[in-house]
């Protein structure tokens, strides 16, 4: 009996890809090591949503789908930015400018996405709240329930949603209080390299070095800065929306559906660490002194930062 000739590897070559959502049966790889054409399985698109049409979306619609943990990402980066800011010294301009440049953000949306997650993540740890989104799920079914999340008056009624709050509170409060305090370092620097012959004149590395120094001194040009920022206080005024969108998050992931992103949404959080990333950039590019800088980082790069999320915590007695 004769045996089939083997074709060259250069005819029917099995199509080899790495799609993990592409799968089949050893009877399925037979056939197609064969050469015979066979209908691939088409990826799963289960819980991708449609694109939006709105152009601020770009991308961020086909990551809905994303884990809590996985949208945290940007924010954890950002946060671990912050622990080597307050381990540092803040002693020299280049260990200032080696900080700007960790501490330094170029999308606010998916900054903003991070940090719903993380806050999110305080409320669907809570017990009480958990066991009370459960509970809403047996009783109305899953679809009702995640269509009732979009209202803001129903989250806010939730079962557990008191205590749920008080442990986003918390954590916010923890977060809002390491800000200020770094806040302080960076201006304590600002004047304390103000202070020294090299602080006033010094370019920073992206100025040109032929720029003339200003005729005011620096030392007036900072109290100007400070004197034109309005008085912010430790804790802003409550936003039931901000707390309302966190409960949420919180709720789709206690009962593990698919959390839902703020990027290229209307969104106050995302809008103003905007505000602060154009501020910071502003101001550096502004800048002539290593004290300037310094300053720009602790007013924009760190307060105005702070502010935005300050949102979340009760208004001050």
């Amino acid at each position: 009996m004769k045996t089939a000739a083997v074709a060259p590897a250069s005819v029917a070559a099995p199509l080899v890809t790495t799609d993990t959502t592409i799968t089949g049966s050893l009877a399925e790889t037979s056939v197609a090591s064969a050469g015979i054409p066979i209908p691939l399985m088409s990826p799963r698109h289960k819980e991708v949503k449609v694109a939006s049409i709105d152009p601020r979306s770009g991308l961020s619609a086909l990551r809905q789908s994303l884990p809590l943990t996985q949208l945290a990402g940007s924010y954890i980066r950002f946060d671990k930015a912050i622990d080597d800011a307050e381990a540092s010294k803040l002693n020299t301009p280049k260990e200032i400018r080696r900080i700007l440049k960790t501490i330094r953000f170029n999308a606010p949306e998916t900054l903003a996405d991070g940090w719903y997650a993380v806050r999110a993540m305080a409320a669907a740890n809570d017990p009480a709240f958990a066991r009370g989104a459960r509970d809403e799920v047996r009783k109305q079914g899953e679809s009702r329930f995640l269509a009732s999340l979009n209202d803001s008056n129903y989250v806010l009624t939730l079962p557990g949603a008191s205590s749920a709050m008080s442990a986003v509170m918390a954590s916010a409060k923890s977060e809002d209080e390491r800000l200020i305090k770094l806040r302080k370092r960076f201006i304590d620097t600002a004047f304390h390299f103000q202070k020294q012959k090299w602080g006033m004149m010094t370019p920073l590395p992206t100025a040109p070095g032929t720029r003339a120094a200003q005729a005011e001194p620096v030392s007036n040009q900072i109290r100007q800065f400070f004197a034109s920022l309005s008085p912010i206080s430790p804790a802003q005024a409550y936003s039931r929306s901000v707390m309302s969108k966190i409960l949420a998050q919180g709720a789709r992931e206690a009962i593990s559906a698919p959390v839902v992103s703020v990027s290229g949404t209307v969104d106050e959080t995302s809008s103003c660490l905007n505000w602060a990333r154009l501020n910071l950039n502003q101001c550096i590019a502004a800048a002539h002194f290593p004290s300037e800088e310094a300053w720009c980082v602790g007013t924009h790069g760190i307060e105005e930062v702070r502010t935005c999320w300050a949102a979340a915590l009760p208004a001050s007695p």
